[in-house]
C-alpha cells in the first residue's frame, strides 16, 4: 500500500531544494557585483557617501605618484593616471599601459580611504622587484 504522503513530501522536498540553489544563486551574483571594482573616468564626478571625492583624492596621491606607483610601459606612450574605487579604497596609479582589466590598475597602486583620506602607499617603489 502506497503512503499518502510520499507525493507531499516529494514536492516539499524538490521545492526546498529549489529554493536553496535560487538563494545560494543570489548570494553569489550580490557577492561578485559588491566586490567588483570601479573604474573612475571622470576624476571630478561626485560619489554619494563618501567625504573624499575623486579628485581630492588624486590631490592626496599626487606627492607619491612617481616615486611609488608609475610604472611605463612604452616611452612613446603618454602616462595617464587611473583611478579605481572598491569598497572604501580608491587606487590610485599612474601608467602608460594598456590593461585589459581595471584590476591591474590596483596592483601597487597608492590607496586612500574614501571615508578619512588615509594613504597607504605600495610596498614596493617603483621597478623593484
Amino acid at each position: 500500500m502506497k503512503s499518502v504522503l510520499s507525493p507531499f513530501f516529494y514536492i516539499i522536498g524538490t521545492f526546498l531544494i529549489s529554493l536553496v540553489i535560487l538563494i545560494l544563486l543570489l548570494m553569489a551574483i550580490f557577492s561578485i557585483t559588491l566586490k567588483s571594482p570601479t573604474y573612475i573616468n571622470d576624476k571630478s564626478e561626485e560619489i554619494k557617501k563618501v567625504k573624499i571625492q575623486p579628485k581630492e583624492a588624486l590631490k592626496l596621491a599626487e606627492p607619491y605618484l612617481d616615486e611609488h606607483a608609475t610604472y611605463s610601459y612604452r616611452d612613446d606612450k603618454n602616462m595617464k593616471t587611473h583611478i579605481v574605487k572598491l569598497r572604501k579604497w580608491y587606487y590610485v596609479r599612474k601608467t602608460n599601459y594598456p590593461a585589459k582589466t581595471t584590476r591591474y590598475y590596483m596592483n601597487n597602486a597608492i590607496k586612500i580611504n574614501s571615508k578619512t583620506g588615509e594613504v597607504i602607499l605600495p610596498k614596493q617603489k617603483n621597478h623593484e622587484k
